[in-house]
């Protein structure tokens, strides 16, 4: 059974679930509060990474540590660091405003890019 390659809409609709995921969470924990951070807090102040292959298949990295600044390819790698077989395997090309997701677990992009 092969997996569906990830399509373009796919891949802008997970990517736009992390920034909102992370500009959420961003929201919840006020400057002020760092200070006093205890292990419900830090809970808090972290997003999910949802992978989302379609037809119902999805990968979930919870409690990805949440920082100021953080971008999606900085959720990525913290899921890449994860052990076998929890870990996330993806290529990409290019850094900042300019990088290009080329495939997630061996699912090529279908993007232009």
């Amino acid at each position: 059974m092969s997996r569906p390659a990830i399509t373009r809409s796919g891949l802008l609709l997970m990517t736009l679930a992390c920034v909102l995921a992370m500009w959420l969470g961003a929201g919840v924990s006020p400057p002020d509060a760092r200070a006093q951070a205890t292990r419900s807090d830090a809970m808090v102040r972290s997003v999910e990474l949802v992978i989302d292959y379609g037809e119902d298949v999805q990968k979930l990295y919870g409690l990805v540590p949440w920082k100021p600044d953080m971008t999606v390819q900085d959720a990525l790698n913290h899921a890449r660091g994860l052990p076998a077989p929890r870990g996330l395997v993806y290529q990409s090309s290019g850094t900042g405003e300019r990088a290009f997701l080329s495939s997630i677990d061996g699912l090529a992009n279908e993007g232009g890019g």
